[in-house]
């Protein structure tokens, strides 16, 4: 009995370290767009981004603007972008109580606290994200 609670509280706190990573991403994909858009760097991507900041603001999409934009003009990318797109729908499946079950991304049970943090480090470490 002790033992199943532990290890229910365990996952509960996997869960949301995990969540706090996803969302710290996400902060710095944003932060790096509106940074880009703001200092209007030259490179390729700070021109997309501020070709999709005139159109929609803040209102800006990580999934369809960012990532697309990312995976564009940084192919070396690609694949470190898709297994975040892949977390950031485990992500929204925590963040939304764990109630549904998602059609397009049966790969949301894959994730554990290890490779959320594993996925966070390559992608901060190899990805040039701009600071403010």
């Amino acid at each position: 009995m002790l033992e199943d609670e532990l290890k229910e509280k365990k996952a509960m706190l996997d869960r949301m370290c995990s969540l706090e990573l996803l969302a710290t991403l996400e902060a710095r994909f944003r932060i790096d767009y509106l940074v880009r858009c703001q200092n209007k760097h030259k490179d390729s991507l700070s021109r997309k981004f501020r070709e999709i900041h005139q159109q929609k603001t803040n209102r800006v999409s990580l999934s369809d603007d960012i990532l697309v934009g990312w995976r564009v003009s940084n192919p070396e990318h690609k694949t470190r972008l898709d297994h975040f797109q892949k977390a950031l729908d485990y992500r929204n499946w925590l963040a939304h109580g764990r109630y549904w079950q998602p059609n397009r991304s049966p790969h949301i049970h894959k994730y554990d606290y290890l490779g959320i943090y594993l996925l966070s480090a390559d992608i901060l470490e190899n990805i040039g994200l701009v600071e403010g």
